[in-house]
């Protein structure tokens, strides 16, 4: 049974197993190591926290009594989820009832050191009409960080305002596209989850275009008052399968990966993390003028303007075209940024293949190209020959293949045949006559 203790201080993040460790005071967001990423809403002063357990799937949320204020909010969300497009999180509120205590879900959520953005949907407290649960966009860096997008009343749900139903209450929200569907009910009186399609516990809404298109599923927490606890069970979170958002966002992570791979390559062995990875691949998910900026504000100023132009490339192509279009793109920061690297011919030769191609070099194409280079050959248009030609190398041994042996070749004829039309210079008479003499010499 994992039990973990986690301490959020307000202007700092102090993180451990009941050993808080302070990680500076600007950070808004830190990961805890035996289950949650915390990512802070709102802050109330210097030195206000929460100090949050988590045993199996049961969150209990407490205020120390040396707090001083009551609207501190805190987004959670279990580590081992991955980010995605499409998803879902439900969880039950125990109560207490007789204060502000806010609990509620997050959706999409990014949470960085620096900032902590979402779709929230809580629990209203104002007048404690909790039958009401409301929806906002969060950003923490903005002046006011909280947008209420929408408000519903859950009285066939929960109950009124004078006669609510008996705790426990489960409240659920999934997101689809720009599709939010929220879902509430009382286990004490509803055993069995309503279905989404029950319009006596859903309610659903529509996002704005700002709203987050990616990240990841949680709950919230907000409003403890000092040496004030809010139980919570049965954290759950759902990814959606098969959905449109989930396929934009695996192909947007394929993408950001691969041009990462490129532009953050300082050595032979640097290498994105997945945290990275996600965090640029939000970037592609959003998209819209301020999408280049964005990505170039998250490499280093040697490689801005050349990621940011890339970026531009691909938010101006169609979706069918941007497959295409990234080839082009990695190849050009490719050459900008990989080709510099102080590494012998044969190392970078290697390299290359590795980054670009996702393969080793065969013996031949190493020869070919390191002579190449030795022999003054830039560098930089290695680099771009190298993305182009590995298609039309292909391309080439089918058709020579068919005028020599009126047959197509098998996997292993068309690598050991690529790579020797490299050697061969590219030339297609070459690569004929040399197929004919080794067809026939067999």
């Amino acid at each position: 049974m994992k039990h973990i203790c986690v301490v959020f201080f307000a202007a700092l993040l102090l993180l451990s197993a009941c050993r808080p460790q302070t990680i500076g005071p600007t950070h808004h967001s830190g990961t805890l190591q035996g289950g949650l990423l915390v990512g802070a809403l709102t802050y109330d002063g210097p030195t206000d926290r929460y100090l949050a357990n988590l045993e199996d799937d049961d969150v209990e949320v407490r205020a120390p009594r040396s707090n001083r204020n009551g609207n501190l909010r805190l987004a959670l969300t279990p580590i081992e989820t991955p980010a995605s497009a499409d998803h879902g999180s439900c969880i039950t509120w125990n109560g207490p009832t007789t204060s502000l205590n806010q609990p509620g879900v997050v959706l999409r959520a990014r949470i960085t050191p620096n900032a902590t953005k979402a779709i929230l949907i809580s629990q209203n407290v104002w007048m404690h009409a909790r039958n009401i649960l409301n929806v906002h966009l969060v950003d923490s860096t903005l002046k006011q960080p909280l947008e209420q997008i929408g408000g519903f009343n859950m009285t066939s749900a929960l109950g009124a305002l004078f006669t609510p139903e008996p705790l426990p209450w489960r409240i659920c929200a999934q997101v689809k596209g720009r599709e939010l569907a929220i879902k509430a009910w009382s286990t004490a009186s509803t055993f069995d989850a309503p279905d989404w399609q029950d319009t006596r516990y859903v309610r659903r809404l529509e996002l704005p275009p700002d709203a987050p298109t990616s990240g990841l599923p949680g709950i919230y927490v907000g409003h403890l008052s000092p040496g004030e606890e809010a139980q919570l069970s049965d954290l759950e979170t759902e990814h959606l399968a098969h959905t449109d958002g989930n396929l934009r966002w695996e192909q947007s992570r394929q993408w950001a990966a691969s041009l990462l791979d490129l532009t953050m390559a300082s050595a032979p062995t640097s290498a994105p993390t997945a945290a990275q990875i996600d965090q640029f691949s939000h970037v592609v998910m959003d998209g819209g003028a301020k999408g280049a900026a964005q990505w170039a504000s998250l490499i280093s100023s040697s490689r801005q303007r050349a990621a940011q132009d890339v970026y531009r490339q691909f938010l101006d192509a169609e979706p069918p075209q941007r497959e295409a279009i990234s080839v082009g793109q990695s190849e050009s920061v490719a050459a900008s940024v990989f080709a510099p690297l102080r590494l012998p011919h044969e190392q970078w030769v290697a390299l290359l293949y590795q980054r670009a191609l996702h393969r080793e070099p065969a013996p031949t194409e190493l020869a070919w190209w390191t002579g190449q280079l030795r022999r003054g050959y830039p560098r930089e248009l290695a680099v771009r020959h190298v993305f182009r030609s590995s298609e039309s190398q292909r391309v080439q041994v089918h058709q020579a293949m068919q005028e020599v042996a009126a047959r197509s070749p098998t996997s292993q004829e068309t690598d050991y045949f690529s790579a020797l039309f490299v050697q061969l210079g590219y030339d297609p008479p070459r690569l004929r006559a040399r197929m004919h003499v080794e067809i026939n010499a067999v």
